[in-house]
């Protein structure tokens, strides 16, 4: 995606997160009209006359009479049930759909004079319900000229568009003998946001104005850290004597020194790979790594923002997919949201050498780069560490990769068999070599860290104070 992307982002920036509320009439479905359970065992219980007539074979007459008597019931019990017409449904989404949950609530108005039993399923993608089927009304009784309201929460798993398709409702009368069956034209698309309230509780604890933080950078601006001129104040016991600002002395008569600041408006880069690496999930149903890293790029991107820093985003897997400058302001945090939500984790391997070309284009003054990425199991020395090279000679780098639970807990886990010697060993070597990778990045000038699963936003939101306060911009 090329850089006008960022604009359409922007221009979108007023729009709601959430999807809108829609609603719709039921239109009658294919085949829109069935049998009800009491119906089919009162055709089951015409057998029996079948069955007495063994015994008595003039009461052979009675079985198709009953037959027939029934179907006619159906029938009588169809024509009675309300067009389809008369029953109105309507999706609302409380709040928008992200990694950290969807709520939707749905909302049958039945507006004809006859009470139906009523059932609802919503057609929603395996990414949004993480696979829970989504039958949010089964069998319940709505009397003539009332509404049901009913909620439900999923766990959305992936993020992107997830299109939601028809809600399919089927109705019965009180006799349970007819049921009929409708659509409503409620199809629209969702969009799965990283998880926000993770990012927002993050965002709250690692803000600039909470205390530790704010703490940091009284104590950076005393040590004369940051390089950013703040301000003239009177010389104290432990300043620095090339701080003191020899014009200002000599105008008022008092020791005057200068009070630094970490430097604001600097550019800062968020580089997300999406390729096959980031596809992985540590676990079954919990989202994958690309939206944990869009997580924690989230919350990042806010924390630069408030410091007054210029933030961009480079996402790429194959080929680039969003490409946002850096720029500050409420209208690039939405942009940066946006263009998080539409990432998609390919099947292919990213193309790292590419996305550092990119960058190194993009971005010709030093800048700080962001890069979240995964290592490749590989006996060969992965293509990122080459490309991190390329980049770490202009600008500042932090590499960012998750930690394997799994694979740490099997290099250090004992054996118990052969097998599980041997799993070992593999596991062990695995992780050594996964610390020489990350060694020789560090040894090229860049940090290179690994993020634990459930601190990876305080992490970055820390790495890049220090980096920003130690003046190394």
């Amino acid at each position: 995606m090329s850089a006008a992307a960022g604009s359409n982002g922007r221009a979108a920036a007023a729009a709601p997160l959430a999807p809108v509320t829609m609603a719709a009439a039921g239109r009658a479905a294919p085949w829109g009209w069935a049998c009800g359970r009491r119906m089919l065992w009162l055709l089951a219980a015409g057998l029996g006359w079948w069955l007495a007539a063994l015994a008595e074979p003039r009461w052979i007459m009675l079985a198709p009479a009953w037959e027939v008597a029934v179907l006619a019931a159906w029938v009588l019990d169809l024509w009675r049930l309300p067009a389809p017409a008369g029953l109105t449904v309507e999706r609302h989404w409380l709040g928008p759909a992200h990694l950290g949950g969807a709520r939707l609530s749905w909302r049958i108005r039945n507006r004809v004079s006859r009470g139906v039993t009523v059932w609802l399923a919503d057609e929603l993608p395996p990414g949004l319900t993480g696979g829970a089927p989504a039958e949010v009304v089964q069998g319940r009784w709505l009397a003539a000229g009332s509404e049901l309201a009913v909620e439900a929460a999923f766990q959305p798993q992936d993020l992107g568009a997830a299109p939601c398709g028809q809600p399919y409702l089927r109705y019965q009368s009180a006799w349970g003998l007819a049921e009929r069956r409708a659509r409503a034209p409620l199809a629209q698309t969702a969009q799965v946001y990283p998880d926000l309230e993770a990012a927002r509780r993050d965002a709250a604890a690692l803000s600039l104005t909470h205390p530790r933080l704010a703490a940091l950078l009284r104590n950076a601006r005393q040590k004369g850290r940051g390089r950013e001129f703040e301000s003239l104040r009177a010389f104290r016991e432990g300043d620095e004597p090339r701080d003191i600002f020899w014009p200002a002395t000599a105008r008022t008569g008092r020791t005057m020194v200068k009070v630094r600041q970490a430097e604001r408006g600097e550019p800062v880069w968020l580089v997300l790979d999406c390729g096959r690496l980031m596809r992985a999930r540590e676990r079954s149903g919990e989202p994958r790594r690309l939206g944990r890293a869009a997580t924690a790029a989230l919350t990042l991107a806010s924390a630069a923002l408030a410091a007054s820093d210029k933030v961009g985003l480079l996402a790429y897997g194959a080929g680039i997919q969003y490409r946002l400058p850096p720029a500050g302001g409420a209208e690039q945090a939405r942009a940066i949201l946006e263009a998080l939500a539409g990432l998609e984790a390919e099947r292919g391997e990213a193309d790292h050498y590419h996305a550092a070309a990119v960058l190194l284009a993009a971005q010709p003054r030093r800048a700080m780069v962001i890069w979240l990425t995964e290592l490749a199991e590989s006996g060969l020395m992965p293509e990122v560490v080459e490309a991190g090279a390329q980049i770490s000679r202009r600008h500042c780098l932090l590499l960012a990769v998750p930690r394997v639970a799994a694979l740490a807990a099997a290099a250090t886990a004992v054996p118990a068999s052969p097998r599980e010697m041997y799993a070992a060993a593999a596991a062990l070597e695995l992780a050594v070599r996964r610390q020489e990778t990350l060694a020789r990045l560090r040894a090229q000038g860049a940090r290179a860290i690994e993020l634990g699963r459930e601190t990876m936003a305080a992490t970055l939101v820390r790495q890049y104070l220090d980096i920003k306060l130690s003046g190394r911009l």
